[in-house]
């Protein structure tokens, strides 16, 4: 026979190493999605404390800023059952957010007029739209 031959110690150590492996993968799949979500929850918060609860900006930001800190905090305890390239989707997830309430949808509200809370809370939520797609995206990997 060729010199392919395993140990039982080996084979079992390789076998312990793919159920690290997949507990790992679940652990990903279970909790990553949960993240994305409280991103989402905060970032709708964000929305709803600034234009319809009228919360002043700093102190809104400074806690939007310091529950997002805790978020990520969760990721750095968590990194190695983290899905691959959670940074980069989270990072486009923050971006995007940003980008879609503080440049294109809050200003056209504020320049329409709209004053309703339903306005606010729709902007809110289509502006918190990446995050769900990042959790939805980390589910197939």
């Amino acid at each position: 026979m060729p010199d392919n031959e395993m140990t039982p110690h080996e084979a079992e150590r390789q076998l312990h190493q793919v159920a690290t492996v997949a507990a790992h993968a679940r652990r990903a799949t279970r909790w990553y999605p949960w993240l994305s979500l409280a991103h989402a929850v905060t970032a709708l918060t964000y929305t709803v404390a600034l234009d319809v609860l009228g919360a002043p900006w700093w102190p809104a930001t400074g806690v939007f800023a310091v529950v997002l800190a805790l978020l990520w905090s969760a990721v750095a305890r968590n990194h190695e059952a983290a899905p691959r390239h959670w940074i980069r989707d989270m990072g486009i997830s923050v971006a995007t957010w940003a980008i879609l309430y503080f440049v294109m949808l809050d200003p056209a509200l504020q320049l329409l007029g709209a004053t309703g809370a339903s306005w606010w809370v729709a902007a809110g939520v289509v502006a918190a739209s990446p995050f769900a797609a990042c959790a939805f995206a980390s589910a197939r990997r």
